[in-house]
């Protein structure tokens, strides 16, 4: 777990712009500078903390947990963490609805099937 200054070292209290934020961070907001939010670090070591624990009780009872981090600052550590827990991990480029919306990405699999069956047709080299 990491300390507050390690937070602080790291850059982790940058926040978004205030026009690009959402509005629901407000309430993870310590204060704004130079147009920028500066994010509360103390509720991020609190909130870090439950995540930590929430996800130590799901693997303690044998669930599977899908880590995800294709920022290029995140890929490393993301991928080291899931490997030591023998956990799914993606670090490259993840298709947006992949988990929310399994149509769209069925049809886009079954679209793959039939080109790759096409490909090996003798049609194909038509």
């Amino acid at each position: 777990m990491p300390t507050l200054t390690q937070l602080l070292e790291a850059g982790a209290h940058f926040g978004h712009k205030k026009e690009r934020s959402h509005p629901k961070a407000k309430d993870f907001i310590f204060s704004i500078r130079d147009s920028v939010y500066v994010i509360n670090l103390e509720q991020t070591l609190e909130k870090l903390q439950k995540a930590i624990e929430y996800l130590k009780s799901q693997i303690g009872i044998g669930k599977t947990v899908l880590f995800v981090g294709t920022k290029r600052q995140a890929k490393e550590v993301v991928k080291k963490t899931a490997e030591n827990l023998a956990m799914p991990y993606i670090v490259e480029r993840w298709l947006g609805g992949t988990l929310t919306n399994f149509e769209t990405i069925s049809k886009s699999l079954k679209q793959l099937t039939q080109l790759e069956e096409l490909m090996k047709s003798e049609e194909f080299g038509k």
